[in-house]
């Protein structure tokens, strides 16, 4: 989760919204407040609070209500579409006793940010999905832990129902599988619903599949400026088609700090919920290894390639992450060092390459 937006009507909302700034900084998360009584950095809430929520699930990924319960749902009601598109929506009363996530509690995160805020404020997080009431397996929460892209959003449905009637469901994986499967799965194929973790959207183990596809693909992009999203997405597309890669793969944007607004690549980051990280131009020139040169692109922005070298430094830094979980015990062995799956592909104003992180399947 990257982009919060937050509404609050009182003073007391304001104050707990200035508060929330240094929590969500502290996550690396973009956190913007507006507030009736605006207090140090909170934004004057000058249009209607319809403006707002219309905006906010067009932006971001969360929505923080600091307010009671039947304003947030009334506001939301209207832009409310499916649980894989919708951004995650909280309340938290203006005294800061509880924060109730209200939707995309899973596949959103609405649940885990709930213990979060509630954790740093010493609040109570009111969880009300019923997986979590009955301390069981969520496959929704579980897609978000491992990053994996669910494909048949209307199946989760399907495992949940099996679940919580008591019975488990199957589990097969593509991909290595580290620490013990929860109760809820058994690797066994004679179920009638299950789980698969694989690239091969095609394979249903089970006569009732839910498809998770690792994510692990960050894609570096170049474009001209205001580039129409339509041309942008179909030339990300074909460069991904032409290596049997898919959309559905990939967890991360990466490019240049002048693209940080380019509104093409917010919307493609909206709308496959995906990770943006961009750097300046020195520090993508100061990058060592054999990169495609463009003297134009050089003489337009001061670093002789984009994709190529923002996917890399990006890649580079996840892999830091990575490897600092696996030293801390967190989990088994040592990470794959990422690696190029592509380098620069260019047409129609667009350049793209990807490069692959190191993807696990891991229970606790």
């Amino acid at each position: 989760m990257k982009r919060i937006l937050s509404v609050s009507f009182t003073r007391q909302g304001a104050a707990l919204q200035e508060k929330l700034g240094a929590f969500f900084a502290s996550q690396g998360m973009g956190f913007r407040a507006f507030a009736k009584y605006p207090v140090k950095n909170c934004l004057l809430l000058e249009n209607s609070l319809r403006h707002f929520t219309e905006k906010a699930f067009s932006e971001a990924d969360g929505i923080l209500f600091v307010s009671a319960a039947g304003i947030a749902v009334r506001a939301i009601a209207p832009f409310v579409r499916q649980k894989d598109k919708d951004p995650a929506v909280l309340v938290l009363d203006d005294t800061g006793k509880y924060v109730i996530p209200i939707l995309s509690g899973h596949l959103g995160g609405a649940n885990h940010l709930s213990e979060q805020i509630a954790t740093f404020l010493g609040a109570e997080a009111v969880i009300t999905t019923s997986t979590d009431c009955n301390a069981l397996f969520s496959v929704d929460s579980f897609s978000v832990k491992v990053n994996a892209f669910t494909v048949e959003i209307d199946r989760i449905k399907a495992i949940s129902s099996e679940i919580l009637k008591g019975n488990p469901v199957g589990f097969q994986s593509d991909y290595p599988v580290e620490g013990k499967l929860p109760p809820e799965l058994m690797e066994e194929t004679n179920h009638t619903v299950g789980i698969f973790i694989s690239d091969d959207r095609e394979k249903s183990p089970f006569e009732t599949t839910l498809h998770l596809v690792p994510r692990r693909i960050v894609l570096g992009v170049g474009c001209r400026k205001n580039i129409n999203y339509e041309l942008l997405y179909r030339q990300i597309m074909s460069a991904l088609c032409e290596h049997n890669l898919t959309m559905e793969q990939v967890t991360l944007l990466a490019s240049v700090d002048l693209k940080r607004e380019e509104p093409a690549l917010l919307r493609l980051q909206k709308e496959w919920k995906l990770g943006f990280r961009t750097f300046p131009a020195d520090a993508l020139r100061e990058l060592e290894g054999e990169f495609t040169p463009s003297k134009f692109v050089e003489a337009q922005i001061g670093v002789d390639n984009v994709c190529e070298r923002a996917a890399w430094l990006a890649a580079q830094e996840e892999f830091a992450r990575q490897t600092k979980e696996a030293v801390s015990g967190k989990e088994q062995g040592s990470r794959n060092y990422p690696r190029f799956l592509f380098r620069k592909t260019a047409g129609n104003g667009v350049t793209v390459a990807a490069v692959e992180l190191d993807w696990r399947c891991r229970f606790e």
